[in-house]
């Protein structure tokens, strides 16, 4: 049994090669061998990790435009999981996976993929549906080893694949679509987008509180007898001086 998920983090994705040709040989990091950008070393096996699951479960409508939330789950071998998602446009889904997966598999993507069509253009109804079945479709092809090592980085990279965990057990990962502040992702499709100087002030206010605690803690604890000491030390004065 996997181990209980971690806290939220917020890893950030993998720094792919800047010369996308070379993306497979980033694979190595998630347990895929392969010996070129066509050959595999060890050729994936269903079943087995590393395990990719692809699922497009809505969408939401973010500054006039509609983005598709790709949940994406990776299990990697000695009980380590990724999970995470990404916000994607169709056209994006198309133009950077859809027609480089269709070209790389040639014919037998018709086979693969029968029953199962991209998405049209125009985001109709139904998109979501489609683009959900599509995806559900695409991962077994990369876990049965269908797929050549340059498909499997090109979609691992475009969904930013974040940097796998190094103990066992599930690590969720927020959303990489969001903005960042700070090293935080926020959501800024509701608007609640943390404002720099605020969050400046208040760590200072946290930083400073931490200060004065601690400066608490290092004082010995002032007793009952000293209170009353000091209290009646205090009257006298005041009624030698009214004297």
């Amino acid at each position: 049994m996997v181990a209980p998920a971690s806290p939220h983090t917020s890893c950030p994705p993998v720094p792919w090669p800047e010369d996308s040709s070379k993306s497979w040989q980033h694979l190595g990091v998630y347990g895929y061998a392969t010996i070129g950008d066509s050959a595999w070393r060890s050729v994936p096996a269903e079943g087995e990790p590393p395990q990719l699951k692809l699922a497009v479960p809505r969408h939401q409508e973010i500054e006039g435009h509609t983005n598709y939330t790709v949940e994406c789950s990776l299990a990697l071998r000695g009980g380590r999981q990724i999970d995470w998602s990404v916000l994607r446009r169709l056209k994006r889904l198309r133009e950077e996976l859809h027609d480089v997966v269709k070209a790389e598999l040639g014919n037998s993507y018709v086979q693969i993929f029968d029953g199962k069509p991209f998405a049209k253009r125009g985001g109709l109804r139904g998109t979501t549906a489609l683009l959900d079945g599509w995806c559900k479709t695409l991962a077994p092809c990369i876990n049965k080893g269908s797929c050549v090592p340059r498909v499997v980085a090109l979609t691992l990279r475009f969904l930013e694949v974040p940097e796998p965990p190094a103990v066992a057990g599930s690590v969720q990962v927020l959303n990489h679509a969001l903005p960042i502040i700070r090293g935080i992702p926020q959501a800024w499709a509701t608007g609640d987008i943390a404002d720099e100087d605020e969050a400046a002030s208040d760590e200072a206010s946290l930083e400073e509180e931490t200060i004065d605690q601690a400066e608490a803690w290092a004082c010995p604890k002032t007793t009952a007898a000293q209170t009353m000491g000091s209290s009646r030390g205090r009257m006298h004065a005041a009624l030698a001086g009214g004297a």
